[in-house]
């Protein structure tokens, strides 16, 4: 994990083990002598009873939420920037980490922004309808079709190849 930070651009890494001090990430990355010796120091320490912290936390601030594609990665609408019809409605939104437990700000956001989604959805769902209704009108009244060999009127059709 610490190669894939290293790899990844990391300035400074960090374990939960006590006695073992912060890396400082060089232009050398994996290859450099101190890292090696640093990841050394890591194994052998391992994971002690008591001695290393071992939580999780409520991850947040992943996707930001932004006015625009250069101030958060969705809209306030939860929608992304970049794919349209692409929802995030978590913890990911909030700006930062909030510090404490976000439930009720989650849930708050989570129903605004389905909100949001239902009006889309629904408003999507309404244009399509339209369009399908306005498709199948036109073609109710098309007396022909792009060949020209069959015309319809009033639900009979006519085949004017066998026409005699």
């Amino acid at each position: 994990a610490c190669n894939i930070l290293v790899a990844a651009g990391a300035k400074v890494i960090h374990t939960c083990q006590a006695g073992v001090p912060e890396y400082e990430t060089t232009e050398l990355g994996t290859t450099d002598p101190k890292y090696q010796l640093w990841l050394e120091q890591v194994a052998s320490v391992g994971i002690q009873n008591n001695r290393t912290g071992i939580f999780s936390a409520h991850q947040m601030g992943t996707c930001k939420m932004g006015t625009n594609e250069f101030r958060g990665v969705v809209k306030p609408t939860g929608e992304t920037w970049e794919a349209e019809r692409l929802f995030v409605c978590d913890t990911s939104v909030f700006p930062t980490p909030s510090g404490t437990n976000p439930m009720v700000t989650v849930a708050a956001i989570a129903h605004g922004i389905s909100q949001h989604v239902e009006v889309r959805f629904t408003l999507t769902t309404i244009r399509n309808t339209q369009r399908t209704h306005t498709h199948m009108h036109n073609t109710h009244n098309t007396h022909s079709t792009p060949y020209n060999t069959t015309h319809t009127t009033h639900n009979t059709t006519h085949n004017t190849h066998n026409a005699q």
